[in-house]
Order: structure tokens, then C-alpha cells, then sequence
């Protein structure tokens, strides 16, 4: 009986090896799936963010393609064109500006074959204060690429003992226009 015993442990001891052999196998198996699907994972993220990037750069190029184009459309108003389109404007609107001074500014190269050029006009009016600002108006809202960079109002006092002279305002303004040339054109 006592042989029995000793081989009954043995049979016990034997399955008790295998048994923690197969919680073992378990855990490394376990172990082994978790780091492939972190892997994938990481691997997943970086192609997605390498997806995503891709996708910024065609949008970036695709937005500088269609900023050049703008660019080109642009660059059909030469400085005297520009100043025929405020007298002509003044004109038709019935508003009076005399352009007194035009000068030009800084170039700026986009890229090879293509800068913009900065010119000044100084531009002045005089008449009723509903003229001016009617001038000032119409010189804010020019159809080229162009800002007010400095606006002044003068109030003109009336010549005093002549009946015919009311008062007055005057408004002197530089206006800054942007020139696009194309060496390739």
C-alpha cells in the first residue's frame, strides 16, 4: 500500500508540473497575442498619421497651386491701369481726386518667375464732407488688390466776407496697390 502511495504522488506531482507547464504555455501565449496587437496598433497609427500627413501636404500644395493662380489673375492691373481705374471711378461717381504722387515700393519674389511689387499713391479731394467720404468709399472699395494705408480729413474753414465761400472738407489718402509680374509671361 505504501508503493501505492509513493506512486500515486508521484502521478500527482507529475500532473501539478504539467498543469503549472500549461498556465505557463497560457500566459506566454497571452503575452505573445498583446504585444502583436500592440504592435498592429502602433503600426496602424503611424501609417494612418503618415496617411493623414500625405493628405496636408496635397491640400497645402493644392492651396499654393490655386494661391498662384490668384496671383496670375492678379498681375493683369499694371500702376497705370490702376490709377486710370480711380480717375475713372472718381469720375463716374461724380467725386473729384486728384492723384498727386506715385511711388514705388518694396518686390517681394513668391518663386522663380514670379513678385509682387508695392506701389504708393497719394491721392487727395476736396468738397462737401458727404464728397469726401462718398471719395473715401470709393477708394476703399477699388476692384484690385489695393488698402488704405493712411486716410486724413482736413475741415477747410470759409473764407470769411465772401458770400459764395462755404466751408469745406479735404481728405489726402495714400493708397497701397499690389502688382504681380510674371517673367515667364
Amino acid at each position: 500500500m505504501q508503493r501505492h502511495l509513493v506512486t500515486l504522488s508521484w502521478i500527482y506531482c507529475i500532473l501539478a508540473i504539467l498543469a503549472w507547464s500549461g498556465v505557463g504555455l497560457f500566459v506566454t501565449t497571452i503575452q505573445t497575442l498583446g504585444n502583436d496587437r500592440l504592435s498592429q496598433a502602433q503600426l496602424n497609427a503611424q501609417q494612418s498619421l503618415q496617411s493623414a500627413h500625405v493628405v496636408n501636404q496635397h491640400d497645402m500644395l493644392m492651396s499654393a497651386a490655386s494661391e498662384t493662380g490668384q496671383l496670375d489673375t492678379l498681375g493683369v492691373i499694371d500702376p497705370a491701369s490702376f490709377a486710370h481705374m480711380i480717375t475713372t471711378a472718381a469720375s463716374t461717381t461724380g467725386v473729384n481726386i486728384t492723384i498727386e504722387n506715385a511711388s514705388q515700393g518694396s518686390v517681394t519674389v513668391v518663386d522663380s518667375h514670379t513678385s509682387v511689387q508695392s506701389f504708393t499713391f497719394s491721392v487727395a479731394t476736396q468738397g462737401s464732407f458727404a464728397l469726401v467720404m462718398k471719395a473715401a468709399q470709393l477708394l476703399e472699395s477699388l476692384p484690385a488688390p489695393s488698402s488704405i494705408s493712411q486716410l486724413e480729413f482736413t475741415h477747410v474753414p470759409a473764407i470769411s466776407g465772401s458770400p459764395s465761400s462755404v466751408a469745406s472738407w479735404q481728405m489726402t489718402a495714400q493708397v497701397l496697390f499690389l502688382s504681380v509680374s510674371n517673367a515667364s509671361s
